[in-house]
């Protein structure tokens, strides 16, 4: 570099070119997204891992500030009624950042009701029910205690989404049904068998029901 701050290249003994002058190590943050648009050739720069490791950071956080606003304000005024306006303004982000982490807004309103019935009660926990030693009498009171505990959990937003998407039922709550709600009902399902003693089976549509044909068995 000349006394006029200008960057002087060295050049190459063994060709007529020019070296460019060094990066600065502190514009690494777009890289990570010039690699996802497929730009940009990974293997043929050097990305510090910890940069990518916080834009992806980021981008979850951004993403669940975004879930938890909107389920707030559909709770409150419902989908149709919520625009993206008013959940980026509560999310403090701007409203490409909706479009980018949900596709749509047929996609946020899917997330938002599967975050909402995981609120209420979560796969896991019902599994770790059905997995326990406890009685199968008393695996079905932890599951109605863990449903019906939602309220005192302070899910009423959850409770509030659900609602209304049950009132006005569409394409999302099909989604919801399928990815979230068939799941858990599958190991209600389960502990009812154990009590009744009624075995779990597949109807023609290939869905698991409690069958009452006593010539079937689990």
């Amino acid at each position: 570099m000349n006394s006029t701050g200008l960057w002087i290249g060295k050049k190459n003994k063994n060709a007529n070119t020019i070296a460019a002058p060094p990066a600065p190590a502190t514009h690494h943050s777009f890289l990570p997204s010039l690699l996802a648009t497929g730009c940009v050739n990974a293997n043929t720069i050097s990305v510090p891992k910890d940069s990518i490791r916080k834009t992806r950071s980021d981008g979850d956080k951004t993403k669940e500030r975004i879930l938890k606003a909107t389920l707030a304000l559909f709770a409150k005024h419902g989908f149709a009624e919520t625009e993206n306006k008013e959940i980026a303004k509560k999310a403090k982000v701007d409203i490409a950042s909706i479009n980018y982490h949900f596709g749509s807004r047929k996609g946020l309103f899917e997330a938002v009701l599967i975050r909402a019935h995981q609120n209420l009660v979560s796969l896991e926990a019902l599994e770790a029910i059905q997995r326990s030693d406890m009685t199968p009498e008393e695996k079905l009171r932890g599951v109605f205690n863990l449903i019906t505990g939602a309220a005192r959990r302070g899910e009423r937003a959850s409770l509030q989404v659900i609602s209304r998407s049950v009132i006005a039922p569409g394409a999302a709550l099909e989604t919801l049904f399928k990815e979230e709600a068939r799941p858990k009902l599958q190991v209600i399902l389960q502990i009812v068998s154990e009590i009744t003693g009624f075995p779990v089976v597949k109807n023609k549509t290939g869905i698991k029901v409690l069958s009452v044909n006593p010539r079937l068995k689990m």
